[in-house]
């Protein structure tokens, strides 16, 4: 270890060979570090970066603790304009080129290289929902719980609805199936399997129609050999089973 005379720099040697300096402003630059474990070239205990974190740093992956329980990896861009990107590599012990695998961007996760925004999973999420008939000021149906699962954009939600006061929905409304967690962005149509009692003759399908920004579907008909036909609350009968599995993509 010596201090040089220019500006009273702390240098680290080896065998005449500098490996680290530390500055006056406390800024402590090191040579590559390789770090061996004893055994399946483990590590044993903590190491923890404490202080900071100026707004400006440039094209710097950083390693600390947020607060008493969490830590915290950063990736930082190239200067105040760009963000940054943590690229996840395979090696091949070979030596062959690195395989890229995923990247974590500002827009979420990627994979292969592929960092397109439009192509980002920034979204997973798993919950439940309840979906009901409505005619568009009441809803009824019993106390069912939905499930859904959002990746990204796309959502597909599952469940059943077994009527019940179907004659609190005004008899000639179109019905509505509510409460999807997430407006659909563009229409989006879907086909469902149920138990309608008084649908017209000769229905081949139930299809759902989810418009765009909306959380409330309508639901028609299919008739054999004639066009789509809505269908009403007074078409639903009390203890008519509908089950569905819906899949849409969300805003």
């Amino acid at each position: 270890m010596d201090a040089d005379g220019a500006n009273n720099d702390i240098i680290f040697q080896s065998n005449g060979s500098t490996k680290a300096t530390l500055d006056q402003a406390g800024l402590l630059t090191t040579a590559a570090v390789n770090v061996t474990g004893t055994v399946d070239n483990t590590i044993s205990g903590t190491l923890v970066v404490k202080g900071g974190l100026s707004a400006n740093q440039t094209s710097a992956l950083t390693l600390f603790q947020q607060n008493s329980t969490h830590s915290t990896i950063k990736a930082f861009g190239a200067n105040g304009s760009t963000t940054g990107v943590l690229n996840i590599y395979c090696a091949a012990s070979d030596g062959s080129p690195d395989t890229l695998v995923t990247s974590v961007t500002a827009n979420g996760l990627t994979f292969n290289g592929d960092t397109a925004a439009a192509n980002a999973i920034s979204d997973y999420e798993e919950g439940t929902c309840t979906i009901q008939y409505s005619d568009g000021s009441t809803a009824v149906g019993s106390a069912n719980t939905s499930k859904y699962t959002k990746v990204g954009r796309q959502v597909t939600v599952t469940g059943y609805i077994n009527v019940v006061n179907i004659d609190a929905l005004t008899n000639s409304a179109a019905i509505l199936l509510a409460g999807f967690p997430f407006a659909a962005t563009g229409d989006a149509t879907f086909s469902f399997f149920s138990r309608f009692l008084n649908t017209p003759d000769n229905t081949i399908n139930i299809v759902g129609y989810l418009p765009n920004n909306n959380t409330a579907a309508n639901l028609y008909a299919m008739v054999d050999n004639a066009a789509y036909q809505s269908i009403t609350c007074g078409n639903v009968g009390n203890s008519n089973d509908l089950y569905f599995a819906v899949t849409y993509t969300a805003s």
